[in-house]
């Protein structure tokens, strides 16, 4: 079923059908995963304003207006944005995007996040000109995505534009933002036995498996960041 159709409604968010989210759409396992990187992008890119593209629940937006950041988001779902904590929802907006512009003024944003959003759209290039329109000068943008050919592309029904790597860093160069992969390890590290003098190896040894897993398999998610020019 294409997006384009699908009403993204309780039967999504609440039961995961359609959806790698099989137990539902959570607070508590969104912020499990995500905190790492949340923390991640405040320490690197110290936004005072921020949005959220597919903020879904809010979750993102509520965590970071307990850090005072000023934060706002969008998505499809009328029914995630009802389900909003009634403290952010005047912080939410439906919008349809790409089709419909987002209602913020150019360069309002130091920071746009997305994720696990641009492969629900049919035009994500739409998306990344809009991304661009509202980022600050020298502001951020974070984007999480599957790559083709891994289970988390193939598990939802409205993937439909799933790309590698190579492709998403062209179609953002093409909009003045610089885009670079990170890894999760960069906000998760782990310590080894030894304790923390071990952490440079393991580094060295996680870079050279997903060089090599990417560069001959393209089976590594996609977790990028980047900075408008």
């Amino acid at each position: 079923m294409e997006n384009k159709i699908h009403s993204f409604g309780e039967g999504y968010f609440e039961q995961g059908i359609g959806t790698v989210f099989k137990d539902g759409y959570h607070e508590q396992p969104f912020l499990d995963y995500w905190k790492g990187a949340i923390e991640y992008l405040i320490q690197r890119c110290k936004p005072k304003r921020v949005l959220e593209i597919g903020c879904a629940k809010g979750f993102l937006i509520q965590e970071l207006q307990k850090r005072g950041i000023e934060a706002y988001g969008v998505d499809i779902s009328e029914y995630a944005l009802s389900q909003a904590n009634p403290g952010i929802k005047p912080f939410l907006k439906r919008c349809q995007v790409p089709e419909e512009r987002i209602p913020y003024p150019d360069g309002f944003f130091d920071l746009v996040v997305s994720l696990e959003t641009v492969e629900h759209l049919h035009h994500p290039e739409m998306a990344i000109i809009e991304i661009s329109r509202l980022l600050k000068p020298k502001g951020f943008v974070f984007i999480t995505t599957p790559s083709p050919g891994t289970e988390a592309a193939t598990a939802d029904i409205t993937h439909i534009s799933v790309r590698y790597w190579q492709d998403w860093k062209k179609c953002f160069q093409q909009n003045r933002i610089r885009l670079r992969r990170i890894f999760p390890w960069v906000w998760s590290p782990e310590i080894g036995r030894l304790g923390r003098i071990t952490e440079p190896l393991r580094t060295i040894i996680r870079r050279v498996y997903y060089l090599i897993r990417e560069t001959f398999f393209q089976k590594s998610h996609l977790y990028l960041l980047g900075q408008k020019e």
